[in-house]
């Protein structure tokens, strides 16, 4: 997961990884565990889509929005 906000409304740029625990295949516990990623993250957002791309092993962060730098 990368972006949203926090507890004030204010736009994140982290990206964390949610590690739950199952049982018989329904999630019972989980939590998020930040990830420590390469090169330059972007501007905290929100509203945005992110996809994997396996060929180059890497997050692509399309469009969101981040009033406070508009």
């Amino acid at each position: 997961m990368f972006g949203g906000k926090d507890k004030k409304g204010e736009p994140l740029n982290k990206l964390r990884l949610f590690k739950g625990s199952s049982i018989d295949g329904k999630i019972v516990h989980g939590e998020f565990v930040n990830i420590r990623g390469s090169g330059t993250p972007p501007c905290g957002r929100f509203g945005h889509s992110m996809g994997y791309l396996p060929t180059n092993n890497c997050l692509i962060v399309m469009g969101g929005r981040n009033d406070s730098m508009c």
